[in-house]
């Protein structure tokens, strides 16, 4: 029954300098964040790539397999036409959101002169 006693006290033990190390660390980032920003940011430009290539496959491969069960596809050839299919999507709603984004930021200049030469008549300004 001894032994079992020092063995959850060795076990607290670790788990308190566990603790005491992680309070250290997060005072340290939390003195200078700074260097917890540029230490996060580094290690996202790193697994950017990863992660992106993660949720292509995720987002693909549903639409990889249907074509398979639907039409008995090779495997090579759904991911083609599936990437296919993405850029004909990315390039249809470029056309159709672009335009009226152009559209929208004109008429918000438009306004904007309008509303400036108003102010300058009623010099609100000065």
């Amino acid at each position: 029954m001894k032994e079992e006693g020092k063995e959850m006290t060795k076990q607290a033990m670790k788990y308190a300098l566990l603790l005491i190390i992680i309070g250290v660390l997060v005072y340290r980032f939390t003195e200078h964040p700074q260097l917890f920003y540029d230490f996060f940011s580094f290690i996202g430009n790193i697994f950017r790539p990863f992660f992106i290539g993660g949720l292509l496959v995720i987002l693909i491969n549903p639409i990889v397999r249907w074509l398979q069960d639907c039409f008995n596809f090779p495997k090579g050839l759904c991911r083609l036409c599936t990437y296919l299919l993405g850029l004909f999507l990315i390039i249809i709603c470029f056309l159709l959101v672009v335009p009226s984004f152009i559209v929208g930021v004109t008429d918000v200049f438009l306004k904007i002169s309008t509303f400036l030469s108003r102010v300058e008549e009623k010099e609100w300004i000065y």
